[in-house]
């Protein structure tokens, strides 16, 4: 056997393994850019935002360099189902939107914050 096909033999079962124990480098994490253009598609009022940000919630992985809060708490202290009506995935959708875009510093800090309004005279 010549030399350099020793060498092919013997590298390519060291190169596997090494390959086995290094993970493959991540994508490179979405820019702020990126994760408010996702995020304002998926939290408008048409029935097609709302289906495209349930798929993404169903298969987070394609959207993982994106680093979203998915948590939800659905809908805080209010019920979930007043008078049958079941609101926990729009608590969700909303828990998604208010908890990314306070990550990206679009959204008031202090929930509940009011703003003092005048009154005409």
């Amino acid at each position: 056997m010549n030399p350099r096909r020793l060498t092919l033999v013997l590298a390519s079962p060291i190169v596997a393994f090494v390959a086995i124990l290094v993970p493959a480098s991540p994508a490179a994490a979405a820019t702020i850019g990126e994760k408010v253009t996702v995020m304002a598609r998926w939290t408008q009022s048409p029935v097609t935002s709302y289906n495209d940000w349930n798929g993404a919630r169903q298969d987070r992985s394609p959207w993982s360099r994106y680093g979203f809060d998915w948590s939800t708490d659905y809908c805080s202290a209010s019920p979930d189902r007043p008078l049958g009506f079941d609101f926990t995935m729009p608590c969700a959708r909303h828990d998604f939107g208010y908890r990314n875009y306070k990550a990206v510093g679009l959204s008031p800090t202090t929930k509940g914050t009011s703003t003092t309004r005048s009154t005409p005279t």
